[in-house]
């Protein structure tokens, strides 16, 4: 078994280093050093690229790793802000957070957005518009979208895109540091498991004795338990923390457990939330992988005995090791022992809820409201709890739809009866409860005259909120070539804006922050001064502001 494993591995790993060719060059002029590597666990994602810094500079110059063309340019307020797809023989290239494009580039970027009257767009180009040479100044780095300071979000996927490939081994980063273990956790099976005479979930410290070795107390279980861990690596150097490349768990020298992260499908990452565990994720932030399989985690890059799962079903030391390593081989070893200690375990006490099997569609109905939950949303069967209750404070219902820390894979539809007042049905919108307590609006859109929809991928407490105030705009400066507003909106959230001048639609751009700007093109602006500026701001219930200026 052991040595099968072992083979698969090396298998796995020759094959997905095949699939990158090593003539690629580095998509910047400075050595490589990282804030983020690949597959790190991130919010509902795996992260998809590395990190390069850039020297906490705007304005770093970024090249074409290959010969190729421009395949795919994206741009938006958040996200990957003004991202760069470029297509090459064997793999694309992704550059993202970018400050500004080459003249070539940025050209045919205006005519898009002008043409099609938008700011964000997301364009695919024919493979003869605009090629490229290895080695070609493409863009300039920045901290566009998403960003939380300057840096080139860099990623290699296949050449469908959908793949994504650890670019980090490429680029000879240094690094002699080890990985570090913070926690472990025992999450013994309801009504299965119980550990240090509780079937709750429990944490436990971890001492370091000696470089890369980590030792924790003995721990006593019995029954069905699965073990979780927190850790993470360090870089010579650099003061980030990164994730794991590689994850083994052995019991009683068995190797029970692996993981590791060299590839994984853009359209499989949201299963992030069947490898952590979520519901500790939404409490505290902890991010706890676990080395045991849910039922529904497809995840390709797992390998288990017993999906991960241990049975302390005789009364002895179980000899627990785990392994974490980086991608240049440094490993950390944890040792510990659980000791089979025979202890009641607690029938598993069933839930008032509705029983959801994950492999199932369900519909989850009460009074005024129902969710629709399409087959393969959940990871494990669930006993789904729901309810209304009115809150006074709210002055509305909230509708109890599970938890917020049960995570979900898919969408679902959740319909909501609208409150019998005399407020146009259009003003009402449906917003969540955070887990600090705040209500968020969610996307809400009038399933008929009566019903509310909303489209999810969160469950928890919802209600029904009315907005009927204006969005606001806040000008900020102007010149006598550029214009700064900032819009926002406290209810609903902004929808989109317009902008116009002398009846012109003219392009202001927008960043993660809700500042508008705009730079005056006289390319495109056909008429001349006096400039009258029209600016609408509409929020999600369609209420609308606007500014006017004469400039």
């Amino acid at each position: 078994m052991k040595n099968n494993f072992l083979f698969l591995l090396i298998l796995f790993s020759a094959s997905i280093t095949a699939q990158v060719p090593n003539h690629l060059i580095s998509p910047v002029d400075i050595p490589v050093t990282l804030s983020a590597s690949f597959g790190e666990l991130r919010p509902n994602h795996f992260h998809s690229g590395i990190d390069i810094k850039t020297q906490q500079q705007i304005g770093l110059p970024m090249y074409s790793i290959d010969d190729g063309y421009v395949w795919r340019i994206s741009i938006s307020p958040g996200g990957y802000g003004n991202c760069l797809y470029l297509k090459h023989k064997d793999v694309i290239s992704v550059y993202a957070h970018l400050d500004r494009f080459t003249p070539e580039i940025t050209e045919w970027i205006r005519d898009y957005q002008y043409k099609n009257k938008t700011f964000s767009i997301d364009a695919y180009l024919q493979p003869n518009e605009i090629p490229v040479k290895q080695g070609d100044l493409v863009a300039w780095g920045g901290n566009s979208g998403s960003s939380g300071g300057p840096h080139l979000h860099f990623e290699i996927r296949d050449t469908t895109g959908v793949y994504v490939y650890d670019a980090q081994p490429l680029y000879n980063v240094y690094d002699n540091v080890y990985p570090r273990f913070k926690n472990i956790a025992i999450n013994p099976v309801s009504g299965l498991g119980v550990v240090d005479n509780s079937y709750t979930y429990k944490m436990y410290g971890v001492k370091r004795t000696g470089t890369g070795k980590y030792v924790a107390n003995k721990i006593k279980a019995w029954g069905k338990i699965g073990i979780e861990v927190k850790a993470f690596d360090y870089m010579t150097g650099q003061n980030n923390f990164y994730g794991v490349k590689s994850l083994k768990l052995l019991v009683d020298d068995k190797l029970t457990f692996s993981y590791i992260m060299d590839k994984f499908s853009l359209e499989d990452t949201r299963y992030i939330n069947s490898f952590i565990n979520y519901g500790q994720w939404q409490k505290t932030r902890d991010t706890f992988m676990r080395c045991y399989l849910l039922p529904n985690n497809p995840l390709p890059f797992f390998t288990s005995y017993n999906k991960g799962y241990l049975d302390i079903n005789e009364e002895k030391d179980y000899k627990v090791k785990i392994l974490i390593s980086d991608v240049v081989g440094n490993t950390s070893e944890l040792n510990f022992t659980i000791q089979g200690v025979k202890q009641d375990i607690p029938l598993m006490l069933n839930d008032s809820g509705t029983y959801v099997d994950y492999r199932l569609p369900a519909l989850i109905e009460g009074k005024g409201y129902g969710m629709v939950i399409p087959k393969g949303s959940l990871y494990d069967n669930v006993y789904f709890d729901h309810g209304v209750k009115f809150d006074s404070t709210l002055n509305s219902n909230i509708y109890k739809l599970h938890y917020l820390t049960e995570p979900l894979q898919k969408h679902v539809k959740l319909f909501i009866k609208l409150p019998n007042d005399t407020i146009p049905a259009d003003k009402h919108y449906v917003a969540r409860c955070g887990r600090r307590g705040d209500w968020n609006s969610v996307s809400t859109k009038l399933y008929n005259d009566s019903i509310l929809q909303v489209n999810t991928n969160s469950l928890g407490d919802f209600t029904v909120k009315v907005d009927t105030v204006p969005p606001i705009i806040r000008p900020q400066s102007r010149t006598s070539s550029r214009i700064l507003l900032k819009i926002s909106d406290k209810e609903s959230g902004v929808n989109r804006y317009e902008s116009f001048i002398n009846g012109e639609w003219v392009l202001f751009e927008q960043d993660f922050y809700g500042r508008v700007s705009y730079k005056l093109d006289k390319k495109r602006l056909k008429t001349k001064r006096p400039y009258n500026l029209e600016f609408r701001v509409y929020d999600n219930c369609g209420n609308m502001s606007e500014y006017k200026l004469r400039w």
